[in-house]
Formats: C-alpha cells, structure tokens, sequence
C-alpha cells in the first residue's frame, strides 16, 4: 500500500485531502509543524524525516510557492529546497 504525504494535512484544505484518500484505503501521513512527524517549510531538518517511507505527496501551501522570500513567508525558495529534500528521498 502507497503512502501520502499531505502538507498543510491540518487546515481546511489539507483535511479534506487526507480524509479522501483514506477513504479510498491510502495510507496518509499528515505533514503539519505539529503532527507526530513534523514538517515545516521553514526548518529543513523536518524534511527529510516527513518524507521517509513516502510514495507521493500533495502540497497544500500558502502564500504561493511561486513567490519565494515574500513578507509574511518562509525565507526559502520552497522549489530549490523541496528538491534538495527529496534527493535524499
């Protein structure tokens, strides 16, 4: 069985994902600064260990993502350090 990481998995958006893919029998990894493997665009060091054992992953981010280094935003340029995460993956 595949495992999906659903960041943002405790907002409104994010919930909804998650409760549907388990209702279609995915097993769903919440990816929230508070969740029991923690993920959080701004500490790298979550990272990794969010994506350990994951098959696929749905992003749910605000502000865009497309717009790094924004007032109110995570300091990173999310695509650059997504992809740095991921080749450890």
């Amino acid at each position: 069985m595949t495992t999906t990481l659903v960041l943002g998995g405790t907002g409104k958006t994010g919930s909804r994902v998650a409760a549907q893919l388990r209702d279609l029998g995915t097993n769903v990894r919440i990816g929230s600064r508070t969740s029991e493997v923690p993920f959080d665009w701004d500490d790298e060091t979550t990272w990794v260990p969010a994506l350990d054992g994951v098959d696929s992953a749905y992003v749910c981010y605000y502000p865009d993502v497309s717009f790094p280094a924004r007032p109110g935003g995570s300091r990173a340029s999310p695509g650059r350090r997504w992809r740095t995460a991921r080749a450890g993956w």
